[in-house]
């Protein structure tokens, strides 16, 4: 029995740090709102989580009235209200994990430096299509990992201060039949509609979508030819 409730207490800990999202030893009402708005978009629950209902927790929760909740009040509320069942509140303490996860991974995103200038994104994505270019068919992967993605994509969002070179010559043309002005907008155009939550930065989700499209498309490309080649009946 000492051993279960221990169990109880590790994971209920695990989860209040996970949830302390800047490390100050304590859960705040603005840290609270965050997480439980979050379990809203990520589908765990359904609504709408209010202020008026933030704040109704956070008075259960904050038993000492000190505007903080203390890891001892936290573990507390939640072992006498989640389920007694050990997979039941296995289920739910992954749920709250999931959900603290989620904010961490959105806030890295965001916290990402800035996008290189158009004219070092221009450069990349001429040296990547230069690359692909040379590759045969079965080299290039339909939906890349993680170490295959950055390989291609060849530091798009590099930092100014990096290889790439924050202007391009007026004299260097990149792309035959076109001028620079024309290509630059050309990849802003591309880039912004890969760049599904606007945040600047192409993903991984991001880019093995937009990888799965361009397999779809040189599918039907080459169905389309098969068909015209084939000996008509």
């Amino acid at each position: 029995m000492l051993d279960a409730v221990s169990e109880r207490e590790k994971k209920l800990k695990q989860v209040f740090q996970a949830f302390d999202l800047n490390g100050d030893g304590t859960i705040g009402a603005d840290e609270l709102l965050a997480l439980g708005r979050q379990r809203r978009k990520l589908g765990q629950k359904s609504g709408e989580w209010t202020i008026e209902m933030n704040n109704r927790l956070m008075k259960k929760l904050d038993t000492s009235g000190d505007g903080r909740v203390q890891m001892r009040e936290f573990i507390d509320f939640f072992d006498e209200q989640l389920p007694s069942a050990k997979p039941q509140f296995i289920h739910h303490c992954d749920a709250f994990l999931q959900v603290a996860g989620s904010l961490r991974e959105q806030h890295n995103r965001n916290s990402a430096p800035a996008e290189a200038p158009a004219g070092g994104r221009v450069r990349a994505m001429q040296q990547a299509i230069e690359k692909m270019a040379t590759k045969d068919d079965d080299e290039i992967p339909t939906s890349p990992n993680e170490q295959q993605a950055e390989e291609l994509t060849l530091g798009l969002f590099a930092k100014p201060d990096e290889t790439l070179p924050e202007e391009i010559p007026d004299s260097e043309q990149l792309v035959p039949g076109k001028t620079n002005e024309e290509f630059e907008k050309e990849v802003d155009a591309e880039f912004s509609k890969w760049d599904h939550n606007k945040d600047g930065v192409i993903d991984k989700s991001e880019f093995t979508q937009m990888r799965a499209a361009a397999a779809q498309e040189e599918a039907k490309r080459i169905r389309a030819e098969a068909r015209n080649l084939a000996p008509q009946r």
